[in-house]
């Protein structure tokens, strides 16, 4: 479900593969320091979260160490989830103020909401 990338050119492979197999992909951008990026990723082993994101893959992008990455997707705010298409190109985008508590039932709402969105009109708020 979680998966670290190497370079824009394996990051298009990647999402190629992802989607031949029916997986979603959504890149995931966060920083190592950032408190509410280690709360979700702590979260990622409940069973709600688990559940939102069966049918995707989420791509690890550090924003400290692929600065190109996070300059091309206008990273403002970590974490960031973006899903994006076999060319990645930006499908929906949300960040962790979509949810009001850094638990998993209402992480898992949004999550679930992102990986079935065909749009840009995520919010839950």
């Amino acid at each position: 479900m979680l998966e670290p990338h190497t370079s824009e050119a394996g990051l298009r492979q990647l999402l190629q593969q992802k989607i031949a197999a029916h997986k979603t992909p959504v890149l995931y951008f966060y920083a190592d320091w950032c408190g509410p990026c280690r709360r979700y990723r702590a979260s990622l082993e409940e069973p709600e979260l688990q559940a939102a994101l069966a049918n995707a893959t989420l791509i690890k992008i550090n924003i400290d160490t692929d600065t190109l990455l996070a300059a091309k997707y206008e990273i403002q705010a970590v974490p960031t989830f973006i899903k994006v298409d076999s060319a990645a190109n930006t499908i929906a985008q949300i960040t962790s103020d979509e949810w009001d508590n850094d638990v998993p039932d209402e992480i898992a709402a949004v999550m679930s909401k992102l990986v079935g969105t065909t749009g840009y009109d995520v919010k839950t708020k």
